[in-house]
């Protein structure tokens, strides 16, 4: 704050609150990393690598310094205010969640997929990738899986996945 000149007062003068410049931060984060994940469909030869390529942009974003700070304050937050970490989480898994159902939807459409419930086929998806990413990305480096083996684990899972619901 002092670089730019400015001060706390003023800063919060743009917000409600501490919560509000939180929302904004964390809103403005998740809508650019949106549109970038769903880029990574439209370059994909098959829906499967479509698939891989969102999972492992799901991992790495997840384990990205700045998303790990701000999942710490998330959860510090959270503490204080359950509510206003509860309602910020589910709108951004929400979110993602509906983009992949429209996904499969579209596959499902075009008989590139057999997925009958497009809503649950996503829900699990996000399930199946996300399971132990936030987790892991919570550890200190040094405990983690590598960047590797963490990538191998969900194009392993994403394979079985596609097979299961016939995802070309």
């Amino acid at each position: 704050m002092e670089r730019s000149g400015g001060s706390l007062a003023t800063l919060y003068s743009h917000f409600e609150n501490k919560q509000g410049l939180l929302k904004a931060v964390m809103e403005r984060s998740r809508e650019m990393k949106l549109a970038g994940l769903m880029e990574a469909v439209d370059g994909a030869d098959t829906c499967c690598e479509a698939l891989k390529t969102l999972a492992l942009r799901f991992h790495d974003f997840l384990n990205a310094p700045s998303a790990v700070a701000m999942m710490r304050i998330m959860i510090a937050e959270s503490l204080r205010d359950p509510v206003f970490a509860r309602q910020f989480y589910c709108r951004g898994r929400d979110e993602v969640t509906a983009e992949v159902a429209a996904l499969f939807q579209r596959w499902a459409y075009s008989g590139r997929a057999a997925i009958d419930d497009a809503g649950e086929a996503a829900a699990l998806f996000m399930a199946t990738t996300l399971s132990d990413t936030q987790i892991n990305a919570m550890v200190p480096a040094e405990g983690r899986p590598c960047r590797e083996a963490e990538h191998a684990r969900l194009i392993w899972r994403v394979e079985h996945f596609c097979k299961g619901f016939g995802i070309r």
